[in-house]
């Protein structure tokens, strides 16, 4: 138990000094697409706790930013411009069933 403490608080002080940048996502997934006669897109996606980033090498400027946990909205942000749109659906949190796009209408207690 000792050494492994040991040994990770070696190769914490080592990474600095080799030159090494520390990530800022827990994974990041890279990929190129290619279709014939085109150029090659990279995507890469980046995972950080509740957020999922998603760039992509045509779209200069901007991002998908997907955040797990608070109704999973989906956001298309811009960089260049300085805004963001949401891309899905607006969520009302109720205890009971909605109709689409309103929220649930609630009867006080007691009354049928």
């Amino acid at each position: 138990m000792k050494r492994t403490w040991l040994l990770g608080l070696a190769v914490l002080c080592a990474i600095p000094g080799a030159g090494v940048s520390v990530a800022r996502a827990d994974a990041t997934l890279v990929y190129e697409l290619k279709a014939t006669g085109e150029d090659a897109v990279e995507k890469k996606i980046a995972i950080s706790r509740f957020f999922a980033r998603t760039d992509s090498s045509d779209e200069e400027g901007s991002y998908l930013l997907f955040q797990a946990g608070k109704f999973f909205p989906l956001y298309r942000v811009s960089q260049s411009e300085r805004t963001y749109l949401l891309l899905t659906p607006e969520v009302y949190a109720s205890l009971h069933p909605a109709k689409h796009g309103q929220a649930a209408q609630v009867s006080p207690a007691g009354e049928a």
